[in-house]
C-alpha cells in the first residue's frame, strides 16, 4: 500500500513463573522501511496461564496483556472527511489490550482464538480485531 519495504527486528521471551502453569510474555520490536516510511517501535506484554490435560487435548492456554505500536516519526492525516490526504509519512499510534485463548488437540494441532481492542490510537483506527487459527503440522508425529 505505500510502496516500501524493509526489515524488522525483534526479541521475545516467555518464562513460566509457577508450577501451576502461570507465566508471562513480552517482545519488542523495531520496523525499519525505505522511501521515508516512519520507523515504528512496537511491544506487547501479558500473563498466561496454562493447563495441561494429556488426552485428546493436550493443553489450553490464556493470554491477557497490553500491546503498542508507535511510529518514530511522520505526519497526521490530512484533509476532510470526504477528502483525506493519506500519505506514506502518516504517523501511526495504538495502545490496546490483547488476549486469546489456544488448545493444542493430540495430533499437535493448533487451535486459537485471539482478539485485540485499541482504545486509543493516532491515525489509526480505535475498535476490535477478531481472529481465529488453526495450525497442522506437517511430517510424521514426534
Amino acid at each position: 500500500g505505500d510502496d516500501g519495504s524493509g526489515v524488522e527486528i525483534g526479541i521475545g521471551s516467555t518464562k513460566k513463573f509457577l508450577q501451576s502453569g502461570l507465566g508471562g510474555y513480552a517482545w519488542m520490536g523495531f520496523r525499519f522501511r525505505n522511501h521515508d516510511i516512519p520507523t515504528t517501535f512496537f511491544a506487547s506484554v501479558g500473563l498466561n496461564q496454562t493447563i495441561v490435560f494429556n488426552k485428546t487435548v493436550k493443553s489450553i492456554k490464556m493470554s491477557f496483556g497490553y500491546r503498542g505500536l508507535e511510529d518514530l516519526g511522520g505526519d497526521d492525516i490530512q484533509g476532510t472527511l470526504w477528502d483525506i490526504q493519506y500519505s506514506q509519512r502518516v504517523r501511526e499510534a495504538f495502545h490496546g489490550i490483547e488476549g486469546g485463548i489456544n488448545a493444542v488437540c493430540c495430533n499437535d494441532w493448533l487451535l486459537q482464538y485471539y482478539m485485540d481492542y485499541r482504545f486509543t490510537g493516532r491515525n489509526a483506527l480505535d475498535g476490535t480485531t477478531y481472529g481465529l487459527y488453526l495450525s497442522i503440522p506437517l511430517g510424521g508425529r514426534k
